[in-house]
């Protein structure tokens, strides 16, 4: 149900139409979970950095907190093991999810 792709990328922005992926100029591996946000295929981003300390970008609504925990998983990894959660700002779609996660980590 949700799908966790691996690779370096930056999301589109465009909400009808998803714009291509490009490169992130940076070393950390960066792992792309698409929640499916309102049950629509390639809406609601979340990024998952597996770097030393591990990070998760973005943590969408509250009801995608047991999709970006089930990427989680499906990467090998622990809720545990994530050392930080990071939004842009604080809009439901953004930061939601946050008071979700952060009792599993």
């Amino acid at each position: 149900m949700c799908p966790l792709q691996t690779g370096k990328y930056m999301a589109g922005t465009a909400i009808i139409a998803p714009m291509p992926f490009e490169r992130l100029p940076f070393d950390a591996e960066t792992h792309l979970a698409d929640v499916q946000m309102f049950q629509q295929e390639a809406f609601g981003a979340i990024y998952l950095i597996d770097d030393d300390r591990k990070a998760i970008v973005e943590t969408g609504t509250s009801w995608d907190a047991n999709r970006i925990l089930e990427a989680v998983r499906s990467f090998g990894l622990k809720p545990a093991d994530i050392d930080a959660l990071v939004v842009s700002h604080i809009h439901l779609d953004h930061a939601g999810g946050a008071g979700f996660l952060l009792p599993e980590m």
